[in-house]
């Protein structure tokens, strides 16, 4: 399934994740906010054990059904704000809470790539 970005809302980005707004999905999407016990996890922490999490009343998060992996969030009027939970004790904090504007947005993961060394 395509999305169509929503070019009224920017961008939001949090370390490894960021945020596409994109108009309403069309088609079928699967509700799996309920996946996760820990909440609406978007990603996790590769080495330092937190995790991106979405809070607020008003947020949802969808599969869009091509892979599981392939998420949609939506943020209500309500508010939501993506942060990071730490899960280790002592960690310090990785980045700083922000807010999400309402609307739906495709999650896209982006992870860092070290390029090997050839000796």
């Amino acid at each position: 399934m395509k999305t169509e970005i929503d070019a009224s809302r920017g961008m939001i980005r949090q370390g490894d994740v960021l945020l596409k707004p994109i108009a309403r999905p069309r088609g079928d999407i699967e509700d799996v906010s309920t996946r996760d016990p820990r909440g609406l996890v978007l990603a996790e922490g590769e080495t330092s054990g937190h995790h991106h999490e979405v809070l607020g009343k008003g947020a949802r998060l969808f599969s869009m059904g091509i892979t599981p992996d392939q998420l949609i969030l939506y943020a209500s009027e309500q508010g939501a704000s993506i942060e990071v939970v730490n899960t280790k004790p002592g960690m310090p904090l990785r980045h700083e809470p922000v807010k999400i504007e309402p609307g739906f947005y495709e999650v896209v993961l982006q992870r860092a790539f070290e390029v090997p060394l050839i000796d």
